[in-house]
Parts: C-alpha cells; structure tokens; sequence
C-alpha cells in the first residue's frame, strides 16, 4: 500500500486519489448493505439449508451422522461458541450501521 502513495507529488493527483479512495468505500459500502439485507431476508433458510441438506436427511444414514453429531455436547458447545461469537460480530456490525444512519440524517 505504501507504494502506491508515493508517486503523490502534488495536490491535484492528492485530490484524484481520495476521490477514488472515496468511490471505492462507497462501493464496499453498498456492497454491504446488499450482503446485509439479503442475509437479513434469508437467514432462516440460509440456517436451515446449512444444517439440512435435503428433506429426507433425517431419514437416510447421514442424517443419522447428523443426529449423533447434533446429540455431541462438546461439539454443541463449540458451535454455540461458534455462533456467540458471530453473534457479537453481526451486533457490532449492526452498531456500525445504525451509527452510519443516524449521522446521516444528522448531515
């Protein structure tokens, strides 16, 4: 990254560079909200698909696997730590985010 700041010698190619810097947040910015608003809408079925495979899994040998394995303490410990921590993640995000809205309306 430093090498891309060095051939900044004057203020024109300065303001060139924080405009594009700027595109490029509000790109990573729309991205996000995208990502965010299609999780929002279907993180229900994300959740189940990613656990269920299909409908009959129950049924067959590996929903059997899937049953010991969701029946493991040790291995229900580690994915609710799993989760607690992606948890603590979406609400930071969401924090972000909420702050972003408010000090947009502010402006």
């Amino acid at each position: 990254m430093g090498n891309e700041f060095r051939n900044i010698r004057d203020f024109d190619t300065l303001d060139r560079k924080i405009r594009k810097l700027k595109a490029t947040a509000k790109a990573l910015e729309q991205q996000w909200d995208e990502n965010f608003d299609y999780l929002q809408d279907n993180y229900k079925t994300l959740v189940k698909n990613s656990i269920f495979k299909t409908p009959s899994a129950s049924e067959s040998m590996g929903g059997s696997i899937v049953q010991s394995f969701i029946n493991n303490d040790r291995l229900r410990n580690s994915i609710n730590r799993i989760i607690e921590h992606f948890a603590v993640k979406a609400a930071g995000w969401i924090d972000s985010f909420a702050d972003r809205i408010i000090e947009k309306k502010r402006d």
